[in-house]
């Protein structure tokens, strides 16, 4: 599970305001689960332990996934005076300026980032149109913020180094984009795609430390096995005429629907409400576009307890690690309780242990 606030100027703390907030959410915050306890009851009885998550004190980064070919029916006309203007941009590639500086905009301070983006699956291309690299070169001199430097990993060694990297907490871009698979020039090929989908812990570390994330059509295996409540699918989803939603046109005051009518080839279905605003979609059913602002995506919790089997007069420590992508997660507040009663909240320290 995962939690998200929708693109908004609402609070990212993430802390809920009240106990019954509390289980409304259910798995929906980190856990932690520490400190210790005295069992009380019959001889040989073992107290139950169990955890109420209350939130993380960190925010996650912003996070738009998108279902549309816009490196394939993106362009650029360039009017010859050698000065980059978003003007020259066509189509598509409209709509991928307004994603990129949407999500620039949106990483929190906390986050240390090296100011680049990372494209992954393309190299550096100054074609004019289809072509996923290309796109990304035209985007990042057009930005209203100013330039950005791209980084691009092509071909399945750079792709792995780039994401060993993220993991390991060495590599921080402000942004990293993966680009379409079997649509554009100069996208992801099957081989660069399987290795994507491989990377889902490293992708979650990414965003959870604050790093923004654009992810485009069709290599969502890695979304499968992070978002439990959130599905990408090719079957029965394509079209050519996606709309803005109202949140859609919150987020991209400046957005046509015409910049995003083309084909698009992958949609989103989620078990009960979506876990992220739906900011375009086809005929009124079929999301194409999803985004969120302050995501952090699933975090793994493992329990021990001291001693494992206590009897009554015992005081029984138990310790939680936090784990989101591999990595410690620092100041994940919880409550715990022992036998159902309430004894006390810890946060998670720098090696995500309470």
């Amino acid at each position: 599970m995962f939690s998200q606030s929708p693109f908004s100027n609402s609070s990212r703390s993430g802390r809920p305001d009240d106990r019954r907030r509390r289980r409304r959410i259910g798995g929906a915050w980190l856990l932690a689960l520490a400190s210790c306890a005295t069992v009380a009851g019959p001889f040989g009885s073992t107290p139950s332990v169990s955890a109420a998550p209350v939130g993380a004190t960190q925010a996650g980064g912003p996070v738009i996934l998108d279902g549309t070919d816009s490196g394939l029916h993106g362009s650029i006309m360039l009017d010859g005076s050698g000065v980059p203007k978003a003007s020259e941009l066509r189509s598509t590639w409209v709509y991928e300026l307004k994603a990129w500086e949407t999500l620039l905009a949106g990483v929190p301070s906390s986050y240390a980032h090296n100011g680049k983006v990372a494209i992954v699956g393309a190299t550096d291309s100054t074609a004019t149109g289809n072509n996923c690299g290309a796109a990304a070169h035209y985007i990042a001199e057009r930005l209203a913020s100013g330039s950005v430097t791209v980084d691009y990993f092509d071909g399945q060694t750079q792709i792995s180094t780039l994401f060993d990297g993220v993991l390991a907490g060495t590599t921080n871009y402000h942004m990293i984009q993966i680009v379409e698979q079997g649509w554009c020039n100069n996208g992801l090929d099957s081989t660069e795609a399987a290795t994507v989908n491989s990377r889902g812990p490293a992708i979650a570390a990414h965003v959870n430390r604050g790093g923004a994330l654009f992810a485009q059509s069709q290599s969502y295996g890695w979304l499968n096995s992070l978002f439990t409540d959130l599905a990408a699918s090719t079957a029965g989803c394509s079209g050519s005429t996606p709309e803005l939603t109202a949140a859609g046109y919150a987020q991209f005051p400046d957005l046509t629907n015409a910049d995003i009518a083309a084909p698009w080839h992958n949609c989103f279905t989620a078990t009960g409400e979506f876990p992220l605003t739906q900011l375009a979609l086809q005929s009124g059913t079929h999301t194409v576009i999803l985004g969120g602002d302050s995501v952090t995506l699933p975090s793994t919790v493992s329990l021990s307890t001291s001693p494992e089997q206590p009897r009554p007069g015992d005081t029984v420590c138990t310790t939680a690690t936090v784990v989101s992508g591999g990595v410690p997660v620092e100041g994940a507040s919880v409550e715990f309780f022992v036998d159902g009663e309430s004894v006390g909240t810890e946060v998670t320290n720098a090696d995500g242990e309470a």
